[in-house]
């Protein structure tokens, strides 16, 4: 049976300043993200988001530019956050999803062939979907953009949403939880 990756992502607000860019080990104390994987999730989003600051973001192949957010903060991570990770799962690979807290948005991402995959390969997945989907029409007005309920854009609209500015990642055997607060 293939890998069963589960991804949690939790959203806040809270300011945070992130540690060096290189470093050895667990990039939180008593956490499993190396620098390396904290940046390999980090890098994408960003990428990500400032392609929409900067009003390069088309809808879909071909489609029309999105509109520029008015607001869109730097995502960084929080240790805390991977902490609350590493509890959800227990320590283990799960077939299910987790209950998830309360104000928290949750994201699930099958991948087959029975490996462990890479950070970078997640988040292809996530962050390049609009690239391939286009939004509804519907959903795009002037200045601003609605969720429009396409079940295959709901990670990448949770990834874009401007207010967006805490992430971590908890990698346990075949599992990645990703948690935006």
């Amino acid at each position: 049976m293939g890998a069963l990756l589960i991804v949690a992502l939790l959203v806040s607000i809270l300011p945070s300043a992130l540690s060096d860019r290189y470093g050895k080990g667990p990039y939180c104390e008593g956490g499993t993200a190396s620098y390396e994987e904290v940046w390999k999730v980090l890098d994408p989003i960003g990428d990500l988001r400032w392609r929409l600051v900067r009003g390069k973001q088309q809808n879909g192949p071909g489609g029309a530019k999105m509109p520029r957010p008015l607001e869109m903060r730097e995502v960084m991570w929080k240790c805390h956050l991977e902490k609350e990770a590493i509890a959800l799962v227990g320590g283990r690979c799960l077939e299910t999803v987790p209950a998830t807290p309360a104000n928290r948005t949750e994201l699930v991402l099958r991948l087959t062939g029975g490996k462990h995959h890479s950070y970078d390969s997640v988040m292809s997945v996530w962050t390049k979907e609009l690239d391939r989907t286009p939004m509804k029409e519907s959903a795009i007005g002037p200045d601003n953009v609605k969720y429009d309920g396409q079940v295959r854009l709901w990670d990448y609209a949770n990834f874009v949403v401007g207010e967006i500015q805490s992430i971590d990642v908890d990698v346990l055997r075949n599992i990645q939880m990703l948690k935006f607060w």
